[in-house]
C-alpha cells in the first residue's frame, strides 16, 4: 500500500504548527498556547481518486490533552499536515516487556519546545531595560506509562474528533501490536489505563542511579563534569539536577559555550568528574621572581607561551577578549594556532582557531587577549 512519504508511526503537525520539517529549534514567541501539538501516526487511509484524479490519504493519530489529561485520537486529510524529518523508528516486540516504561514519541520534541518572553530588568546598568529569557515550553507532555501487556492489534474504529464514514474503495493500514499502559492521572487523581499502538510509543530507559549519585557528588563539591556524547563535549559546573515527564536534566555552567546550559542526563553519555578543569593560566604575576611581570609586554609573552604549551596538549584554551571596541567577551576556542599578520599598517601576532561559541573559524589580536586558560579537555 503506498503511503506517499507519511507511515506509521510517523511524527506530523498541522501545517499552521511552527515547526518546519527538520528544523525543530524554533523559539516560540507570542502566544504559545494556540500552537498545535505534535501527532504520532496510528492508521493510515488511502481513498482512490476517481478517474483522473490522485489518490487521498488521510491520517488517525494520537496526542495528549495536557488539561484534560486524556489521551485524544483525531484523523486529518492530508492536505493539512505535514511530517517532520526527526527519527521515526518504531519499537519493537522484543523491546517491550511487562513493567516497562514508554511514553509517546512525540515527548522529546515536545520536551524541547522553547519559548521566549520579555521581562523587565532593573538595576543600576540597565534600569528598564527590556530583556528576553527563553523557557521550556511544556505542553502536550505524555506522561510515563507502564507496560501492562502486548497483544495483536484489533481494529475498532472509535469515533474521533473528526467523523468520518470509509468509502468501499478505502484501503486502511493498521498497527501491528496494541499495548495496554497504565498511569498516574493527576487530575481524576487516581490510575487509568490506556491501550495505544506499539508504533505510536517509545522506550524510556531509567537512569543508572550511580550516574546520578556521581553528578551530585559533583554538585556538591568545587569539581567539575566532563560530559562527551554523540554530538558534543561539554565542561560543566553543575548546579542541579531536574526532572521533566520521565527525563532528568543537568543544569549548570558550561565552560565551553561559557554560558548556562541544559543537557538530557543519558546513559550512553560518558561523564567525568574533573578536580582541575584549569590546568594553566597566563598572566601570571610573581614579582618575587620576576619585578617585570606586571608589564603588558611581559603579560603578552606568558600568554603567547601558555597558548603554545597548550597547542602542543592539544588542549581547549579559553580567552577574556577585548575587541577594538573594548567589549569584552570570553571564548572556548579548539584547533588554534598563531600567525602573524598586519592592521592599519602595523605588525601583530594573531590567535586563529575555532571559535566554540559561534561554532567557526575566528581570529583574535593576541595583544587584545586579557587572559588564557588552558582547559583540562582535548580536541582531535
Amino acid at each position: 500500500m503506498d503511503t506517499e512519504v507519511i507511515n506509521l508511526g510517523d511524527i506530523i503537525t498541522l501545517t499552521s504548527h511552527a515547526y518546519l520539517n527538520d528544523l525543530t529549534s524554533i523559539v516560540i514567541s507570542g502566544e504559545p498556547q494556540f500552537l498545535p501539538p505534535l501527532f504520532a501516526v496510528v492508521e493510515i487511509y488511502k481513498v482512490q481518486g476517481e478517474e483522473g484524479s490522485p489518490d487521498s490519504f488521510e491520517y488517525k493519530c494520537i496526542w495528549f490533552a495536557t488539561k484534560l489529561q486524556t489521551f485524544e485520537y483525531v484523523r486529518f486529510k492530508h492536505i493539512y499536515v505535514r511530517k517532520l524529518t526527526v527519527d521515526n523508528s518504531n519499537l519493537l516486540v522484543d523491546e517491550l516487556q511487562p513493567g516497562a516504561m514508554v511514553t509517546l514519541k512525540t515527548m522529546d520534541y515536545e520536551l524541547s519546545k522553547r519559548k521566549a518572553s520579555l521581562s523587565l530588568e532593573d538595576n543600576t546598568l540597565h534600569s528598564g531595560a527590556s530583556n528576553t529569557t527563553i523557557n521550556a515550553l511544556l505542553t502536550h507532555l505524555s506522561p510515563v506509562m507502564h507496560v501492562l501487556s502486548i497483544k495483536d492489534h484489533k481494529s475498532k474504529h472509535p469515533k474521533n474528533k473528526i467523523e468520518h464514514e470509509e468509502p468501499e474503495q478505502a484501503e486502511i493500514r493498521h498497527p501491528s501490536k496494541d499495548v495496554m499502559c497504565f498511569w498516574y492521572n493527576s487530575l481524576k487523581e487516581k490510575f487509568s489505563e490506556i491501550v495505544i499502538p506499539i508504533e505510536a510509543l517509545k522506550l524510556v530507559n531509567p537512569i543508572n542511579p550511580t550516574l546520578l549519585d556521581l553528578i551530585n557528588e559533583v554538585i556538591n563539591s568545587a569539581f567539575c563534569l566532563r560530559v562527551i556524547n554523540q554530538e558534543q563535549i561539554y565542561l560543566v559546573k553543575p548546579k542541579l539536577i531536574t526532572y521533566r515527564s520521565g527525563y532528568y536534566f543537568l543544569r549548570g555552567y558550561d565552560y565551553v559555550l561559557n554560558r548556562i546550559t541544559e543537557l538530557s542526563i543519558d546513559n550512553n553519555s560518558k561523564y567525568e568528574k574533573i578536580e582541575k578543569f584549569v590546568l594553566h593560566s597566563a598572566p601570571e604575576f610573581n614579582l618575587e621572581q620576576d619585578p617585570n611581570s606586571l608589564s603588558k609586554d611581559a603579560a603578552l609573552v606568558d600568554i603567547e607561551k601558555k597558548i603554545s604549551n597548550a597547542s602542543t596538549n592539544h588542549n581547549y584554551i579559553r580567552i577574556k577578549y577585548k575587541n577594538r571596541n573594548d567589549i569584552l567577551s570570553i571564548r572556548t576556542i579548539k584547533e588554534y594556532k598563531i600567525l602573524l599578520g598586519r592592521e592599519d599598517g602595523a605588525d601583530y601576532k594573531y590567535l586563529q582557531g575555532f571559535c566554540c561559541l559561534r561554532m567557526a573559524e575566528r581570529v583574535f589580536r593576541l595583544d587584545r587577549i586579557d587572559n588564557v586558560e588552558e582547559l583540562d579537555l582535548k580536541f582531535e
